[in-house]
């Protein structure tokens, strides 16, 4: 293949990666990936299309491959770093934040990024420095301000955390999670009322839009066993997962067929005992939206229901899209989602 074929193949994976379709540009990268390939930015990409079909340990190998061809290209360290969080490896995550960062200390998104692992890690004040470091290198970065406002809300400033929220939807008003998690802030004012918070969630609702008419062709035949899933990005050490153990222990097998959807990289002790409990366990962490649409669709639970509400990682925009006949918020947040395809 000569350098201009080379080049219009690259253009051409990175179209598909840029316009969602993740299964031409990952095939694309195939091609591309011929033995004794040395140009970096193949392997980079196919690294990135890996990590956005929720393959993060093939995504770190490719990575890998384009960093040992050229050691300096702090943006695949940060990608890098991305790959290893998303596989629970935190710490060695934040250790390449660091090293894109010192290879290019004008990096805002490696700033911005060093942020979220270091808030995943638990330290939200060493979060809030590096979203401002960030901010500092370019004050509209809509993703920087939601980051503050994250590390903020960790280190219980709620206040604080509402306005930094308010700044990164004033810079990007389709921010999804920044609305969901400011509305999990409101709920720590005393100075709303119930009412006054009612309709913030609502008008959440209001913003993903009207309910897509669906046709579900569940069976409904009684002597047939209900079909049960439960959405969580808490399903491993986690309060919602001492909660859910006993409803799961007690739910008769004969009656319910059990989908157990964990949403998180994190797969513990509590984890794997739960997955006894369910006929089936998927992890949905790191997937695309539409491929965990196609997933529940395929699974056709006749219940759905959702554990996580305005809290951390959840897929409430997803739920809008009606993926059940019957959808349910429970336990694991304190008031309405506002969804209006919530049940």
């Amino acid at each position: 293949m000569t350098p201009a074929q080379l080049q219009i193949q690259l253009h051409a994976a990175f179209a598909h990666y840029q316009a969602g379709r993740t299964g031409e540009a990952a095939a694309l990268c195939a091609r591309l990936r011929q033995p004794g390939q040395h140009v970096p930015v193949v392997w980079r990409l196919s690294g990135i299309v890996a990590l956005h079909q929720g393959r993060a340990a093939e995504a770190e190998a490719f990575l890998r491959a384009a960093l040992k061809l050229d050691p300096r290209l702090h943006e695949v360290w940060d990608n890098l770093g991305y790959a290893l969080q998303a596989q629970g490896r935190v710490a060695d995550a934040i250790a390449c934040h660091e090293k894109a960062i010192a290879l290019q200390p004008g990096f805002v998104d490696g700033w911005h990024n060093l942020g979220l692992a270091l808030l995943f890690a638990g330290r939200p004040g060493d979060s809030l420095a590096a979203q401002e470091r960030a901010l500092a290198l370019a004050p509209d970065l809509a993703p920087a301000h939601f980051g503050r406002a994250l590390a903020l809300q960790h280190c219980h400033r709620a206040a604080d955390a509402i306005a930094a929220y308010e700044a990164a939807l004033a810079r990007e008003p389709r921010h999804l999670g920044a609305r969901s998690y400011r509305l999990l802030a409101l709920n720590y004012l005393s100075s709303l009322t119930r009412a006054e918070l009612f309709a913030e969630h609502e008008r959440f609702g209001a913003a993903l839009g009207p309910v897509r008419p669906r046709t579900f062709a569940n069976p409904r035949r009684p002597e047939r066993r209900l079909r049960v899933a439960f959405l969580s990005p808490d399903l491993r050490t986690h309060s919602v997962a001492y909660f859910l153990q006993p409803i799961l222990r007690h739910l008769d097998a004969a009656e319910f067929e059990v989908f157990l959807y964990h949403d998180h990289f994190v797969v513990d002790q509590t984890s794997s005992q739960l997955r006894t409990l369910a006929a089936t366990w998927r992890n949905f962490s790191g997937l695309p939206a539409d491929t965990v649409e196609r997933q529940i669709l395929a699974d056709a639970p006749d219940l759905l229901v959702d554990l996580a509400g305005h809290t951390g990682l959840n897929r409430l925009p997803l739920l809008a899209r009606r993926l059940a006949p019957v959808q349910i918020a429970y336990l694991g947040y304190p008031n309405t989602t506002g969804v209006r395809a919530v049940d």
